[in-house]
């Protein structure tokens, strides 16, 4: 019987340290072979470690295999000295000094959109914020502060509604806990603190601090989850036909219906209304972490060994040992 030990953070600080010494290396070869000890610290973390709360170690569970996904990307599968680089470079990474490529990596690595590198999506990205330095600093402020108050105002009127703590996490302890804050704040935060301290311009800040009225179609949701069709069946389980599944066909209409509505004229603040109310509507359906209000009745059933199944109709019931 195998034995549960506790998650260090530590543990992947090491992983991150080896990680990018890795990545700084000359040899395409010896960055592959490198690949398989660090998938085997971030598998034994995956099965082997656990926290304290079931909310946190879903979440650290999420991490570790974007962690996963990112170094078989960079060492594995994709000959990064050679296919990676930066905008203004015109010369291979390989030939530049160990310190200097180690600088490469951790700016590679910080950098998962590809701001500012060759391989950046630019035909599939919003225009970039073309603001001056404070004007562009006044409005991160701006929205940093209305994004605290709208948190506020969420924790207090979740914390009134039973239904959403009734035998489970409920969205409640999701905001109390600082998920929010932790997966859209921090943006506006770092949006911030890079650009007063000239580490970056406001232009390369890009879709991360774009306007938030920008974002009535799932497709501006979609672009976080581009490794999500490499795993959605296999490691998922998800069915062909579940809603997750159905991503693609809902942008596609999506982007009709937007066609044919600027070539008819419908670019009315009503219209991009309704389209956050589709967003919001498509989300609640469609990923199971937004059905508050049907785990908290029941759907999610805990297990007395630190496991839950989750009973969702685009999924079936899924057993998470944790």
């Amino acid at each position: 019987m195998s034995t549960v030990a506790p998650f260090s953070p530590a543990s992947l600080l090491v992983f991150h340290i080896l990680f990018h010494v890795a990545l700084a290396l000359n040899s395409a070869f010896v960055r592959r072979v490198s690949f398989a000890p660090l998938a085997a610290i971030l598998i034994y973390l995956l099965l082997n470690t656990s926290t304290e709360h079931l909310t946190q170690n879903w979440l650290t569970g999420h991490m570790l295999v974007i962690e996963l996904l990112t170094a078989s990307d960079y060492l594995l599968v994709t000959d990064a000295h050679e296919e990676l680089r930066q905008s203004s470079s015109v010369a291979s990474i390989s030939a530049a000094p160990f310190p200097e490529r180690l600088q490469w990596a951790l700016k590679l690595t910080l950098n998962p959109r590809g701001i500012g590198w060759l391989h950046e999506p630019t035909a599939a990205l919003p225009p970039k914020p073309t603001a001056s330095r404070p004007s562009f600093l006044i409005t991160q402020a701006l929205h940093l502060a209305f994004y605290i108050a709208l948190l506020l105002v969420v924790g207090r009127a979740t914390s009134s509604i039973p239904t959403l703590h009734k035998g489970s996490p409920g969205l409640g302890m999701l905001v109390s806990g600082g998920v929010f804050f932790d997966c859209f704040l921090s943006v506006w935060v770092c949006g911030i603190l890079t650009t007063a301290r000239i580490f970056s311009t406001p232009g390369s800040m890009h879709i991360l601090s774009g306007n938030s009225e920008e974002s009535f179609g799932t497709k501006f949701f979609a672009l976080l989850l581009s490794h999500a069709k490499l795993v959605a069946h296999r490691v998922m389980g998800l069915r062909p036909g579940s809603t997750m599944s159905a991503y693609a066909v809902v942008i596609t209409l999506e982007d009709i219906a937007i066609a044919t509505g600027k070539k008819l004229g419908l670019n009315s603040r009503v219209w991009k209304a309704a389209g956050y109310v589709w967003v919001l509507t498509w989300l609640t359906l469609s990923v199971p972490i937004w059905m508050d209000k049907q785990i908290a009745a029941g759907f999610m059933d805990m297990k007395s060994k630190g496991g839950m199944t989750l009973k969702f109709a685009a999924l079936g019931d899924l057993y998470i040992d944790m």
